[in-house]
């Protein structure tokens, strides 16, 4: 499975107990995507001029930050964990935070306290594969010893068979592309006398959807027009025998705008943007299962 890895990088993930302690063990592997992992440590500075003196002064280094993209192709129980990362908080409304051990041709790093500021979730007619792309932000980064390749599932892990997309009832079978987004804000704390933050604290969140199809009548415009709260889901199939397929819902989404371009063969490809609200009685967002 390997072979299917074309960045050369090796990444597992824990979840974390405590924000930007890493664990001792429960890692997993993560499927790197192209273009890969840009996570990295950054020094911020602050130039000070010395009275009398000329040019620009010394820099005084008045803390770090850990911040960065990430693309992994994901299974059916990987992509239901990354959505828990992105989604999921604790009674005081904090999300959780995971360690990342990444290996690299030059060096191996672990990235701790990470959170999820966006989660993008997608796939395409044309990609067989089921793809997470995130923004994360993170506490520390530390060179530890090289763990070696990890063990990635075998057979058709990542290959996905089909996607099944039901909007107000009205379901579409394997739409040209399926995107939905979960965004974080995160409150950064102070840094301390170590360089690092003092905490990562997660604000208000906001969820969006992107289906695009074949368009063959006005459904869509028609849910523009009324601006008519709608449940959307999506149903991953797995081809594996046996395999657990990923559910997802938006119980209430509100179509924004759509956009649309003619092909060749006159067709019309449209695609729909949607919003997520809060569902009557405070509930969520969005839900997702293993099924």
């Amino acid at each position: 499975m390997d072979g299917w890895n074309t960045t050369g990088l090796h990444v597992t993930s824990a979840l974390e107990t405590t924000w930007g302690a890493a664990p001792e063990s429960g890692y997993s592997p993560l499927l790197a995507a192209a273009p890969g992992y840009s996570v990295a440590l950054a020094r911020d500075t602050r130039r000070v001029a010395s009275l009398g003196e000329p040019g620009p002064g010394a820099a005084l280094e008045i803390g770090s930050s850990l911040a960065g993209e990430a693309s992994f192709h994901v299974t059916p129980a990987t992509a239901a964990t990354l959505l828990g990362w992105a989604v999921d908080r604790s009674s005081a409304g904090e999300l959780a935070s995971r360690t990342l051990i990444v290996r690299m041709p030059i060096e191996t790093v672990r990235h701790t306290g990470l959170k999820v500021a966006r989660l993008a979730l997608e796939i395409a007619a044309d990609a067989p594969f089921l793809t997470a792309r995130l923004s994360l932000v993170g506490r520390a980064e530390t060179v530890v010893a090289d763990p070696g390749v990890p063990e990635y599932p075998a057979g058709l892990a990542y290959h996905f068979g089909r996607s099944i997309v039901t909007v107000a009832g009205a379901e579409e079978q394997a739409p040209g592309r399926l995107r939905i987004v979960v965004e974080n804000v995160l409150d950064l704390g102070p840094m301390g006398d170590d360089g690092f933050m003092r905490y990562l604290i997660a604000a208000r969140r906001r969820v969006r959807a992107e289906v695009q199809t074949i368009e063959r009548e006005d459904a869509y415009a028609e849910l523009l027009r009324t601006n008519e709260a709608v449940t959307l889901s999506a149903h991953f199939d797995h081809p594996a025998e046996g395999a657990s397929a990923l559910a997802l819902a938006i119980p209430c989404a509100r179509c924004g705008r759509i956009e649309r371009r003619t092909r060749p063969d006159r067709s019309t490809i449209a695609t729909a943007f949607f919003e997520a609200e809060r569902s009557g009685g405070g509930g969520a967002e969005i839900t997702y299962e293993l099924v």
